[in-house]
């Protein structure tokens, strides 16, 4: 059956499918892309526009909205400047190994906006420059707050995520004025790194501003994690979590532990009492510990506030298409792509992730998840998931694995989406760390796709043949 209706639009199985659904009415579906970057290999706007081209080739009539996502890694400066109004900017500064470096932000007049990855992160380090994680410190970070007060900025937003160090944040707050001393009375010389950790005995917070320092710094953290695990702390994840990525070798973590906590004893003997609330303390290698504990800065979760800034699921798309490099458990911790799943699911909106690989070991409803490796796509109704070989492609070779995944399976992965009506409103709470808080986007009204139609045997035909024709 070809609806009259039909004549001069373009002839895709997608569109009859949508024609027979409407009684010849055309129906097409509001789609939401907010996919993050693929760490060292895509931004998040490259990904973005290449599940943007596809869906036009397929289905020209239906509704894009283009969002590219941050949660406090790198980008989020960018997106923060674009809602801001903020210009670019840039200084000479160092990198975490304190090799000197240009520091790029953004800023207006009393503001600015900067990822700490752009100072302190491992973007910074590139051919000559190698990362030894015991040697990185975060004092370039502290060097750089202390030029912004000088430019007489009254606020100042640090995007914490993807950071080279593991340091707890010791050297920012050296290179701000605190003094750190050991066993024997004497002090720790600038530039203090993580080496350093174990032999901290006493802290002297006395030359620091933090009062000033509390009032004009905000924190957009990527997780919400603790600096090592406590004992509420149910998901055992914590800023050690992290350490392998940036060069801590496994029979090094528990050394690492140690001399973490034993930089923890000695801030809570300086800032008594003791801190009992450890969010985002694990961001960016324990700097999340650094300014929430020891300077009191607001703190929130970068992946929330971009979606607030967007307003991301008002009005409520019919399907939302999200991604990163890596989809794994850790996506669930605050990151962006776990954090738009979430949402997806306590809005019963089907959610598609793009990624390099997934070794995710549960997902909420209604996700789908299709890799850019050789391995099948793997769903929320499919939990089977086959090991990727630890290997980060070349740009090119991500984007053209990207390419070939997304005209192969985004087609029908949308169509079979789609397919299935809303559930009920979820009463379950999503999937986030139990320190976590989400605000819950407003319920909205049954989207029209959701029709008895789609319980026949008719329709079930119907989608048989489209997906042959696909």
């Amino acid at each position: 059956h070809q609806p009259a209706t039909l004549k001069g639009r373009k002839n895709s199985a997608y569109s009859k499918f949508l024609l027979i659904l409407s009684n010849n009415t055309p129906v097409m579906p509001s789609i939401l892309i907010a996919p993050d970057k693929f760490k060292n290999t895509l931004a998040a706007t490259e990904v973005a526009d290449e599940i943007a081209s596809v869906i036009r080739e397929t289905m020209p009539d239906a509704t894009i909205r283009i969002c590219p996502m941050a949660d406090g890694g790198e980008g989020t400066a960018g997106i923060l400047a674009s809602h801001l109004s903020l210009q670019p900017a840039s200084i000479l500064g160092h990198d975490p190994m304190m090799n000197k470096a240009i520091i790029r932000y953004y800023e207006s007049a009393d503001t600015c906006a900067v990822d700490c990855a752009a100072i302190v992160g491992l973007q910074m380090l590139s051919g000559s420059r190698r990362l030894t994680p015991w040697k990185a410190t975060s004092y370039p970070l502290g060097e750089f707050i202390n030029e912004m007060l000088s430019k007489g900025k009254q606020k100042i937003i640090i995007g914490l995520g993807g950071s080279a160090t593991i340091d707890g944040g010791i050297g920012m707050l050296q290179a701000l004025g605190a003094q750190f001393t050991d066993v024997d009375g004497e002090p720790i010389p600038a530039p203090i790194c993580a080496e350093s950790l174990s032999r901290i005995f006493s802290i002297d917070f006395s030359g620091m501003p933090r009062a000033d320092l509390a009032r004009r710094i905000r924190i957009l953290a990527d997780v919400d994690l603790p600096l090592i695990p406590y004992g509420q702390n149910d998901t055992g994840l914590s800023s050690l979590s992290f350490a392998p990525q940036k060069g801590v070798a496994d029979s090094d973590i528990d050394t690492l532990a140690n001399a973490l906590s034993n930089y923890i004893d000695a801030v809570d003997e300086a800032l008594y009492p003791p801190s009992n609330q450890p969010r985002f303390q694990g961001a960016a290698g324990g700097l999340g510990y650094a300014f929430h504990r020891v300077l009191r800065c607001p703190a929130s979760l970068g992946a929330e506030k971009i979606i607030s800034m967007y307003n991301l699921f008002n009005p409520r798309p019919d399907l939302v298409i999200t991604g990163e490099g890596s989809f794994d458990n850790q996506s669930f911790t605050g990151k962006a792509t776990g954090t738009i799943c979430n949402h997806a699911s306590s809005a019963n909106t089907p959610a598609i992730v793009i990624t390099g690989r997934s070794s995710i070991s549960k997902l909420p409803g209604n996700v789908t998840v299709l890799t850019t490796s050789p391995n099948p796509p793997v769903s929320s109704r499919n939990t089977n998931r086959t090991h990727h070989p630890d290997h980060t492609p070349t740009r090119q070779e991500a984007l053209a694995n990207l390419r070939a995944t997304l005209r192969k399976t985004l087609p029908p992965a949308i169509a079979a989406s789609l397919q299935n009506p809303p559930a009920e409103p979820s009463t379950e709470t999503p999937t986030t760390p139990p320190s976590a808080t989400a605000s819950t986007p407003p319920a909205t009204p049954t989207h029209e796709l959701s029709h008895k139609y789609f319980q026949t045997d008719i329709f079930k035909k119907t989608i048989k043949k489209i997906r042959e024709k696909l």
